[in-house]
């Protein structure tokens, strides 16, 4: 390994066995040695995943992010046209509950409305947990990118 004196700027050729420890240059200026590149690697380097695995699980990561965002569109969507369809299919049923006594009329009425409200509450609610987990997961990308970038 080579070093240079920060003093005199002399090249010293020094062996791997001096990483870590101190030197004294000629010129009397005392010297700190740099460990060598094999003495700094962490002792659990050959079990860490390669850097083609990571790559790859990031890239199946995002993809999955997208794909579960473009899902929650779509849902969306159809959960819009089922609640649309639902209240077209209640005011037919309006319409034959006009018949029926006062009482059956707002028995039937109330059961629809509780019918199609639950039916958005449920959707509003697989809806949200559906996004937050994409944002959940691009909050853990982001994480690993920014401890990547740190190191």
């Amino acid at each position: 390994m080579q070093i240079q004196c920060s003093s005199c700027g002399k090249q010293m050729n020094l062996p791997a066995s001096a990483g870590g420890k101190s030197v004294r240059c000629s010129c009397g200026q005392t010297l700190r040695v740099p460990k060598t590149a094999a003495a700094m690697s962490p002792p659990h380097a050959g079990v860490s995943p390669t850097m083609k695995q990571v790559t790859e699980s990031y890239l199946w990561l995002m993809t999955y992010i997208r794909i579960n965002r473009i899902l929650g569109y779509v849902f969306l969507a159809l959960l819009l046209l089922g609640a649309f369809l639902l209240v077209l299919g209640n005011v037919s049923m309006i319409q034959m509950l006009y018949q029926q006594p006062a009482s059956e009329f707002f028995f039937g009425l109330s059961t629809m409305f509780v019918g199609f409200a639950g039916y958005l509450m449920l959707g509003f609610v697989y809806i949200v947990i559906w996004f937050a987990s994409a944002d959940f997961l691009r909050a853990v990308v982001e994480i690993a990118e920014n401890t990547r970038r740190i190191k």
